[in-house]
């Protein structure tokens, strides 16, 4: 129903077969290509580490996608911006 991951390539399979997707990372690999395009929301850590993202953090997000009361678009995104695609948190 939701693949949650610290892996974006998990994300990249889930969002290829239209599987809504929680990506978690712990840094920005600039130049890499971590967040996939459709289907996604990417929770980035603000210390740096993904283990700082709460668990209770993740189902806040996690809970809305299951119960239909949070849809990620399935629209292909041509360019991911971190500054407006990404929510940072502690």
């Amino acid at each position: 129903d939701v693949c949650v991951t610290i892996d974006s390539c998990c994300g990249h399979v889930a969002a290829v077969l239209g599987v809504p997707n929680v990506v978690l990372l712990g840094t920005i690999l600039p130049g890499q290509s971590q967040q996939t395009l459709r289907m996604n929301q990417t929770l980035i850590s603000r210390t740096g580490r993904v283990n700082d993202i709460r668990t209770t953090t993740v189902m806040d997000y996690v809970l809305p996608i299951l119960k239909n009361n949070h849809v990620l678009t399935n629209e292909l995104k041509p360019v991911y911006d971190f500054k407006t695609d990404s929510v940072w948190v502690s």
